[in-house]
């Protein structure tokens, strides 16, 4: 009978952390699990299975941690670090990728400085008018934050714009607009198998394109040289949109394990029916990458 390996998973007590930790125990039974609470307070990890003297000296027992503590942390960065040292984060990007993908400022900037076509965006500064926003800006445009956390809906009009600036605070610079691209969004599945990248589509739309085949092989292309591009180590979901004429813009990637419990559950969940995937066989792929 196979030993069963000790899972770790550090986290704060969010509703969203603890859905996603049902969820690794669903799909992995046969794993000892293990939860590391981080107190803010007293600066310290306490877990209701263990008594926790020095969470670096339990961490030798791990055979598998998961970083689910907030990104913006000081904690996250500075336990990460070790973790990376001890390479046991199996089943994560590194802190640095995590770090970077955080910002979608951040990944639009990689797509233009790797020629990868994405929808023209902009920063707002704290002085700019929804007016001259209108006015300056291709439309139809949306906003983002640079958090990655907040997208406004296609915006057409003077008043869309003006609805979505009493909605957000554009006074800490944090927003960006850019170019609605009318067309279908794709989404790829992309991980590390070995020394094999493996890539999983779905087109979000009942019925095929004419060209399906032919879409598939250059998003295929795409997304394998965004992959090793920007450097991701494990996995990663992709946003793409096709518009009518056949033009492919990359619009946003996805690299944490949230991607399997948040609003992108149910794309990860079409694409691992699509194509009979499963997550212990995902996992397993990329544990020794």
């Amino acid at each position: 009978m196979e030993e069963k390996k000790n899972i770790f998973i550090l986290l704060e007590s969010k509703a969203e952390e603890l859905e996603l930790i049902n969820f690794f125990m669903k799909s992995c039974p046969n794993f000892s699990i293990y939860l590391f609470f981080w107190d803010t307070h007293k600066e310290s990890f306490f877990s209701k299975e263990k008594n926790i003297k020095d969470i670096e000296s339990e961490l030798f027992s791990a055979d598998i941690v998961v970083n689910l503590l907030p990104k913006q942390s000081q904690i996250y960065r500075e336990i990460g670090q070790k973790l990376e040292k001890m390479k046991l984060l199996k089943w994560q990007n590194s802190i640095a990728t995590n770090l970077l993908f955080l910002q979608k400022s951040n990944i639009k900037k990689l797509f233009e400085k790797f020629n990868i076509k994405t929808p023209v965006f902009k920063k707002i500064s704290k002085k700019e008018k929804a007016g001259e926003l209108f006015l300056n800006f291709p439309q139809p445009s949306r906003i983002f934050s640079k958090s990655n956390d907040y997208f406004s809906e296609k915006l057409e009009s003077l008043k869309d714009i003006e609805g979505v600036f009493n909605v957000i605070n554009i006074s800490d610079e944090s927003y960006y607009i850019e170019e609605y691209v009318e067309g279908i969004d794709w989404y790829v599945f992309i991980f590390k198998d070995g020394d094999e990248i493996r890539s999983y589509f779905i087109e979000d739309n009942n019925n095929k394109t004419i060209d399906f085949e032919d879409t598939v092989q250059k998003i295929d292309e795409l997304s394998k040289k965004v992959f090793l591009d920007f450097g991701i180590e494990k996995f990663a979901l992709l946003n793409i949109k096709k518009t009518k004429k056949g033009k492919i813009y990359f619009l946003n990637i996805f690299s944490d394990l949230y991607i399997f419990n948040n609003s992108k559950k149910d794309i990860i969940d079409k694409i691992f029916e699509k194509y009979d995937l499963n997550l212990r066989d995902f996992l397993q792929s990329i544990y020794n990458i």
